[in-house]
C-alpha cells in the first residue's frame, strides 16, 4: 500500500510541472502580446502626431485649435493671393505745399465788360495712390494758405466803338479748393534702349506709358474790396468796404497719357490730359449797384492740362517730389440777372489759365 502512495506521488510530481510551465508560458505570451500591441499602439500615435505637427506648426506652436471654417478660409485667400498676385498691391499717400500763378475770367456779351480774377496764393495738398499691377486709382486735392490772392482784380468796360469806357482794380481775397480723381492703365512697359547723360538716363531705365480717365473739380471764391482807379492816379473809393463777390466752379472730365521714365532711385512724369466736356458756373454780385448775375457755361468748352514732375527716392520708402502743373480753360455760356430782367440776358465766356509749382514727399505701402 505504502509502496502504491509513493508511486503516485510520483506520478504527480512528473506529470504536472510541464502544465505547470506551459500555463505560465501562455501567461507571459499574453502579457508581451499586449505590451507590444501598446508600443504599437503608442508609436503610431506619435507618428501621427509628429506628421501633423510637420502640416501644421503654427497652429501646434500656438496651441490655438483650428477648425474647419478656419481651415478653408486660409486655403482660399492662399488660392486668391496666387489668382490675383496681390503681393504687386501698394498704396502710396503724400502731403505737398505749392504756389499758383494765374487767372480766372469772364467776359460779358462779346468784350462789353471784362473781369479778371488773380491766382497768386499759396497753397497745400494732399494725394493718394493705390495700385495693382498695371492699374491705380489716384486722388489729390488742393486749398489755399493764405487769402490774399497777391494781385487786383481788374474790372474793365467798352463801348459800342470799342473804347474803353471804365477801369478799375479792387483788392482781392482768394478761397480755393481743387480735387481730381483719375484711373491710370500701364499698357505699355519697357526698358530704355539707349542711354542719354544730358537726360541721366541709363539702359537700365524703365519707361512706362499708361492712359489715365478722371474728373477735376476746381472751385475759386473772391471778396473784393476797395475801388481804384489806375486812370486817376489811383484814387481810392470805398476805402475797406466789400465792393463786389465772385464765386466759379469747373468741372473738367478728361482722358490723358503719362509717360514715366524711373529707375530705384529717381524718376521722370510727362502727362497731357484733355477734358471733352468742360463746363462752370458762376455767381457775380455786383454789391454796390444791388446786382447779382449768374452764368451757366456749357457750350463749345474745353480744357487742358499738363505737368511734369520728378522724384528722389531718400530712404527704403519715402520719396521727395518736385513738379510743375499748367492749365488752360475755355468755355461759352449765357448769363441773366437774379430778377430775369430782358436787358441783362447776354452771352458769357469764362476762361482760366494759371500755373502750380509745388514739391511734397511720398511714403510707399
Amino acid at each position: 500500500m505504502k509502496i502504491r502512495k509513493v508511486t503516485f506521488f510520483c506520478c504527480l510530481l512528473i506529470l504536472f510541472p510541464p502544465r505547470i510551465y506551459a500555463a505560465l508560458d501562455n501567461i507571459s505570451k499574453d502579457k508581451r502580446e499586449k505590451t507590444m500591441v501598446a508600443t504599437l499602439d503608442a508609436m503610431e500615435i506619435k507618428s501621427r502626431l509628429a506628421s501633423l505637427a510637420k502640416v501644421q506648426p503654427a497652429a501646434q506652436s500656438s496651441n490655438q485649435p483650428q477648425n474647419k471654417m478656419a481651415l478653408a478660409f486660409s486655403s482660399g485667400w492662399e488660392k486668391y493671393k496666387q489668382i490675383f498676385n496681390f503681393g504687386d498691391a501698394y498704396v502710396s499717400v503724400g502731403a505737398k505745399i505749392g504756389y499758383i500763378s494765374g487767372d480766372t475770367t469772364y467776359d460779358f456779351n462779346h468784350h462789353t465788360s471784362e473781369l479778371e480774377f488773380p491766382m497768386n496764393n499759396w497753397m497745400a495738398g494732399g494725394e493718394i495712390s493705390v495700385g495693382l499691377k498695371d492699374l491705380s486709382l489716384n486722388a489729390q486735392l488742393w486749398g489755399q494758405i493764405e487769402e490774399n490772392a497777391g494781385y487786383d482784380m481788374k474790372d474793365k468796360d467798352w463801348n459800342s466803338a470799342g473804347a474803353l469806357i471804365s477801369y478799375t482794380k479792387s483788392k482781392a481775397d482768394m478761397n480755393a479748393f481743387i480735387w481730381d480723381l483719375n484711373f491710370r492703365y500701364d499698357f505699355y512697359k519697357t526698358s530704355i534702349p539707349w542711354e542719354n547723360e544730358l537726360l541721366v538716363l541709363s539702359k537700365t531705365d524703365q519707361i512706362k506709358i499708361g492712359a489715365l480717365a478722371g474728373y477735376r473739380h476746381e472751385r475759386f471764391g473772391y471778396e473784393m474790396f476797395d475801388l481804384k482807379y489806375p486812370d486817376l492816379n489811383n484814387i481810392v473809393l470805398y476805402p475797406g468796404q466789400r465792393v463786389l463777390t465772385y464765386k466759379i466752379k469747373y468741372s473738367l472730365p478728361y482722358v490723358g497719357l503719362v509717360t514715366e521714365i524711373t529707375n530705384p532711385k529717381y524718376g521722370f512724369n510727362f502727362n497731357v490730359k484733355y477734358s471733352f466736356k468742360a463746363t462752370a458756373e458762376d455767381q457775380d454780385n455786383h454789391v454796390l449797384r444791388y446786382l447779382t448775375f449768374y452764368g451757366d457755361y456749357d457750350k463749345h468748352g474745353y480744357g487742358i492740362m499738363g505737368g511734369v514732375s520728378g522724384f528722389l527716392k531718400v530712404m527704403e520708402n519715402w520719396k521727395i517730389n518736385f513738379g510743375v502743373d499748367g492749365e488752360v480753360i475755355r468755355i461759352k455760356g449765357t448769363t441773366w440777372e437774379e430778377n430775369h430782367a430782358p436787358s441783362w440776358d447776354k452771352d458769357q465766356d469764362t476762361d482760366a489759365k494759371y500755373m502750380m509749382f509745388w514739391t511734397g514727399a511720398n511714403y510707399r505701402f
